[in-house]
């Protein structure tokens, strides 16, 4: 085991151990808060730009911008609000634990989807042969899980796109060694 090998246990049990502080109902109502309060100040930030235009006298743009910034906050609130109150009829039937344990699994997923694209990243923009990388017992795991990912969840075309982004950074990358060695006559 190397150091990324630990930052990636370190990453995981972070994430872990924060998803069992907040529990599983906390952790999805956090992202749901974003995504429906995306959704909810997309449909509707331009029903209340004109009140808010009225009451802040601001101009058209910063109205806009401030009716999306209300309605994606008050969405946020609200169920966040709403999770808390769900927290505490589970915790109310005894059902906490539950609730804690899913959410360190949540967690733990979190982190995995995490290290797979820091080691993405990483093996696409640092040489294999790195030492970090070449003496890691996790990265060959996550790269299969990466390889895994991209056969399955990403399109045909755009995981085209993604090995011909790699390829030419792969060639880019060996450019520099061939280029002294053709001036070193190796």
């Amino acid at each position: 085991m190397n150091l990324l090998d630990a930052v990636l246990i370190a990453i995981a049990t972070f994430f872990t151990v924060r998803g069992m502080l907040r529990g599983l109902v906390l952790e999805v109502a956090s992202l749901a808060g974003i995504l429906v309060g995306f959704l909810v100040a997309s449909s509707g930030y331009e029903l209340l730009a004109p009140w808010v235009m009225r009451t802040a006298h601001l101009g058209e743009g910063a109205a806009r911008f401030t009716a999306f910034v209300l309605l994606l906050a008050a969405t946020v609130l609200l169920l966040h609000g709403a999770a808390r109150l769900l927290r505490g009829l589970l915790r109310l039937v005894s059902l906490g634990w539950l609730d804690r344990l899913a959410g360190g699994a949540m967690g733990f997923a979190k982190a995995g989807v995490l290290a797979c694209v820091a080691v993405l990243l990483v093996t696409a923009f640092v040489p294999p042969h790195t030492d970090f990388i070449a003496t890691s017992r996790l990265v060959p795991l996550i790269n299969r899980a990466n390889e895994a990912a991209l056969q399955h969840l990403v399109p045909e075309d755009l995981r085209r796109r993604f090995e011909a982004g790699r390829s030419a950074l792969e060639r880019l990358r060996k450019l520099p060694q061939t280029l002294e060695e053709m001036l070193h006559g190796s």
